[in-house]
């Protein structure tokens, strides 16, 4: 679920913490833990992209 909040641009509502996450900056919350949804996760897919790129 994406939102936008004035200043902050688009979030993304991590599924397994519940805390919102700035698409413009993607990182997972606690990339060590055990999560369900990780392969499908859009905060990851971007985080992913994001380090190839950089």
């Amino acid at each position: 679920m994406t939102l936008e909040k004035s200043g902050e641009g688009k979030l993304y509502t991590c599924q397994r913490t519940k805390k919102e996450i700035p698409l413009s900056r993607p990182s997972c919350v606690d990339p060590k833990a055990y999560c369900k949804w990780r392969t499908a996760c859009p905060i990851n897919m971007l985080e992913k992209e994001a380090s190839r790129e950089g």
